[in-house]
């Protein structure tokens, strides 16, 4: 059987090239992404056996953490183990600015439009939005309409499935406002992975999750 290439190979060994699928890593020319280049600097030249151990150590935190999930197409409700990949995502500072500002712009979006609904419905009055649309949702409530909300705001949470395309530009796949799904499991996998790779958590100058709990 031949030889796996390593995790820690040198980027030109193996034998990426340019193609329609984003590579996360390495760049079209064989090299690893600056913010790469970074991670794996601090991550130490570990043997499979000593990376082995280390994701053990992981999966067993997971579990004594009781972190599992329910696959909504199992007519059981099977708690299964929480799977974490243990090389994490990476992006660079100005990548991820650009995703967040972007983010912040589309949640002021659905605030503005539920400010118009439940109030003077210039987007109904103006012909941009069909009356029926708003109408026939059932989570549309109108007993609501006119009802000042505590704090002004009336969106509480936003979240958003991102996707690259081929050109590696991000897209929105679909938008969340009803419930914190998932927020729990983010927490989790960084409270694992920083006690996992402990030296390149510290030396990337992670973006903290604090600031949103």
């Amino acid at each position: 059987m031949p030889e796996q290439p390593s995790l820690f190979s040198d980027a030109g060994d193996l034998g990426y090239g340019t193609g329609p699928i984003f590579d996360e890593m390495v760049t079209g020319t064989g090299q690893l992404r600056a913010h790469w280049q970074q991670f794996f600097a601090a991550h130490g030249p570990f043997t499979p056996e000593q990376m082995a151990a280390r994701w053990a150590a992981a999966r067993q935190r997971l579990f004594l953490n009781g972190v599992t999930f329910n696959s909504y197409r199992d007519p059981q409700g099977t708690e299964r183990p929480w799977p974490l990949d243990p090389v994490p995502l990476l992006l660079s500072a100005p990548e991820w600015q650009a995703i967040s500002a972007g983010l912040v712009q589309r949640a002021t979006l659905v605030e503005k439009v539920l400010e118009d609904f439940y109030g003077p419905q210039t987007l109904l009055s103006d012909g941009a939005i069909p009356p029926s649309l708003l109408y026939a949702d059932p989570g549309y409530l109108r007993a609501c309409q006119g009802m000042d909300v505590p704090g002004g705001r009336r969106l509480v949470l936003f979240a958003a499935d991102l996707v690259r395309d081929g050109d590696g530009q991000w897209r929105v796949l679909t938008c969340r406002t009803e419930a914190p799904t998932g927020v729990g499991y983010a927490l989790e996998n960084r409270a694992v992975l920083s006690q996992t790779l402990a030296d390149p958590f510290r030396a990337c100058n992670v973006e903290r999750l604090s600031p949103f709990f």
